[in-house]
């Protein structure tokens, strides 16, 4: 990658960062699966291309918002006994605090 290049991409970064902080500043979180799939059977992953095919799955979600420099937290929420599913519920940047306190309240929300 050139610099050139390097630059232009860290600048798209910052306004697509500026765009979506602009686009959920009405909100207190983005609410979504934090991964694609239910993890699957350490025997479904054994062949490498189907280990990279579902790896880039499980990181869809989160990496993402990674790339949108935003903090999040997966809180479980499925029926005990099933397989473990991730509510991640998304914060501003650096919304850390009040993303916790966003938490607690859908964590209790979700035992009841």
């Amino acid at each position: 990658m050139s610099a050139a290049d390097y630059i232009a991409l860290q600048q798209d970064r910052a306004r697509i960062i500026a765009a979506t902080a602009a686009r959920t500043a009405p909100y207190d979180a983005v609410l979504c699966p934090t991964t694609a799939l239910t993890p699957p059977a350490l025997s479904e992953v054994a062949e490498e291309a189907e280990y990279n095919r579902i790896n880039l799955l499980l990181l869809r979600n989160t990496a993402a918002f990674n790339f949108l420099d935003r903090c999040s937290i997966s809180l479980p929420c499925h029926a005990p006994g099933e397989a473990p599913v991730g509510l991640m519920l998304t914060g501003a940047h650096d919304g850390d605090a009040a993303l916790f306190a966003i938490a607690v309240a859908v964590e209790a929300a979700l035992a009841a």
